[in-house]
């Protein structure tokens, strides 16, 4: 379960936009990256009839093209999870 969200959200690796449906429509805007452009694919489709704004990202999170202390919350959940899982393969 994500932590309530409100205002303006990034969600950093977004990918097919699993967590999207949990998102109450307090969201003022949804901003999500992902490297993957097959990803972004399925997510536009999955946003389109979502309460509020989305705009989708091909590119890394230091390149968000928003203001400094302009996002409410920021979500990360699957970038940590797939780095700890590629932790523990390089450790074998």
């Amino acid at each position: 379960m994500l932590p309530p969200a409100r205002g303006i959200v990034v969600e950093v690796g977004i990918g097919s936009v699993l967590n999207v449906p949990y998102y109450p429509p307090s969201i003022e805007h949804l901003y999500g990256i992902d490297l993957s452009p097959e990803l972004l694919q399925m997510a536009r489709r999955k946003t389109e009839h979502v309460p509020f704004p989305v705009t989708l990202l091909n590119q890394t999170a230091e390149k968000v093209p928003l203001e400094d202390h302009s996002v409410d919350r920021e979500h990360d959940l699957y970038i940590v999870l797939h780095r700890r899982q590629s932790d523990r393969a390089k450790r074998g």
